[in-house]
């Protein structure tokens, strides 16, 4: 037997059944190790064990082995260590990365052999200031230093008043710089996404002065932000120096996510006119939304990372009732709607189930928020364009209806003007017969000449009687008919009236 299975043979005795877990192995033949099912876990409920209690086995009964490759520990104000063997039987000159795939814990300290029998510490995490890691990445990561073909163990201490997930994997250094690159690639892909339809929406809200394209680009604008703060680049690249604002940047934009959402909900749904109490439910929950950011700056942490998390069960089925009310409304966008909220809230709820520790960490709940928001986005620019296609069609229809509206009063008012004039022929005729005969024989009485006058004020009255209808009618009918009137002479009738109110 080999001096090193004497050795694994040793340490696996001297450590108590239910608290070993089975030596990580690294050989030239794996360039990827998930640690999950080689680490034991000790929770430190009061935050009072030191490293040296650990490593001197003080603790070692309340190890327990892990039994996922990715445990999640959910929201727990408790401390917790990891303990892993490691056996390195790789070629000499291979190096080695541990990463921690989740960006978003506040405290991680990470002890390593330092050679001479002791332990190196390293300490960061997102309350620290990003030069604070040893490799500049979105994850942590650190680098190994452990000697090949030799045994080891490794130490990790997790603090975090959010969620605490620690999906630790050991890397080759090729194979982390080739997956980085990927992951730069695919990651650069998926914002691009989003930033082209944040420009696109906002040139079309622009152009249209439709409130919902600025609410939806302020929604998503917002939830690109907390993507990448869930991925750890707006701390890498936005404001690395600033671990508060990175900490409350968390519950402020998921707040705002909330709250955009449920008002581009009701702005897309119109839901205002179709069933205001609904709308005021949904605009309760709103303002609730802005309360919640604006609370990441005076209540604690960990309180409102809890309450964030439960207004996801809120916040979900009031949009997706919102959207089958509207589909009952006959509202064909709504279908749309639906679809595209249904793929990011799915990714959403298993994402939350997963921070509390419902789920396990898998892709799928890890990464189903972002798949579903990818989604969800492309699925709302094309509900917005039905809805544009769908307003166009209603507005043509009914600039439709109120042409032929508009052509039947200005026919109705044409067919009243004809049978006015006809009526002032008569008048006309008579003082017409009257000016004839003005030239009166000198026998013709006073009496006589009284009548005639008489017959022709009585006719000029009449005439004005018609104009002033006829000018009724100009200003009731003609003034919404220009378009049917364009290329017609037309007579300005009162004109005619105010000079004869004038003599």
């Amino acid at each position: 037997m080999s001096k090193k299975s004497i050795l694994l043979l040793f340490i696996c005795l001297s450590v108590p059944v239910l608290s070993f877990a089975g030596p990580l192995t690294l050989s030239p033949e794996k360039e990827i190790i998930p640690a999950g099912m080689y680490m034991s876990i000790l929770e430190d409920s009061l935050h009072s064990f030191t490293f040296q209690d650990v490593r001197t086995g003080r603790w070692d009964h309340r190890f327990q082995p892990s039994t996922v490759e990715n445990p999640n520990l959910g929201y727990s104000e408790s401390a917790f260590w990891v303990r892993m063997i490691v056996n390195n039987e790789a070629e000499d000159h291979q190096h080695w990365i541990v990463e921690v795939a989740y960006p978003n814990l506040d405290l991680i300290s990470f002890f390593h052999p330092d050679g001479s029998g002791g332990y190196d510490e390293i300490t960061t995490g997102d309350q620290l200031p990003f030069s604070t890691r040893e490799i500049k990445y979105r994850n942590f990561v650190f680098k190994l230093h452990l000697p090949t073909q030799t045994v080891d163990t490794l130490y990790f201490r997790f603090e975090s008043a959010g969620a605490i997930s620690i999906p630790i994997v050991f890397r080759s250094e090729s194979n982390f710089r080739e997956t980085d690159h990927e992951s730069q690639l695919v990651l650069g892909f998926y914002y691009g996404i989003f930033l082209s339809l944040i420009l696109y929406n906002f040139l079309l809200f622009l152009s249209l002065r439709d409130k919902s394209y600025l609410l939806y680009v302020i929604f998503i604008s917002a939830f690109l932000l907390l993507q990448m703060i869930f991925n750890g680049l707006a701390y890498e690249y936005l404001w690395p120096d600033s671990p508060y604002w990175n900490n409350v940047a968390l519950i402020f934009f998921i707040g705002m996510v909330y709250a955009f959402s449920l008002w581009f909900t009701t702005s897309f749904l119109n839901l205002k006119q179709y069933n205001t109490g609904f709308y005021k439910v949904m605009k309760g929950l709103r303002i609730f939304g802005v309360l919640i950011s604006f609370g990441a700056f005076i209540v604690p942490y960990h309180s409102m990372v809890m309450v964030a998390a439960f207004m996801t069960l809120l916040v979900a089925p009031s949009i997706l009732i919102a959207a089958i009310y509207a589909i009952s409304k006959k509202y064909r966008p709504a279908w749309f709607f639906l679809i595209a909220w249904l793929t990011f809230l799915i990714g959403m709820t298993l994402f939350a189930l997963k921070n509390f520790g419902v789920l396990p960490v898998t892709f799928i709940t890890t990464y189903g928020i972002q798949i579903g928001a990818a989604i969800e986005i492309i699925l709302l620019s094309l509900a917005l364009g039905d809805r544009i296609n769908l307003l166009k069609s209603e507005l043509e229809l009914k600039n439709q209806e109120t042409r032929k509206l508009e052509q039947e009063r200005f026919m109705l008012a044409r067919q009243v003007t004809i049978g006015i004039l006809h009526e002032i022929r008569q008048p006309l005729q008579i003082i017409r017969g009257i000016l004839d005969v003005m030239d009166l024989p000198e026998e013709t009485n006073k009496e006589e000449k009284k009548q005639y006058i008489f017959k022709a004020q009585r006719s000029v009255n009449t005439i004005n009687q018609y104009l002033q209808r006829l000018e009724h009618l100009e200003k009731g009918y003609f003034r919404h008919t220009k378009e049917y009137t364009q290329g017609e002479k037309m007579i300005d009738l009162s004109g005619e009236v105010n000079k004869e109110e004038g003599k």
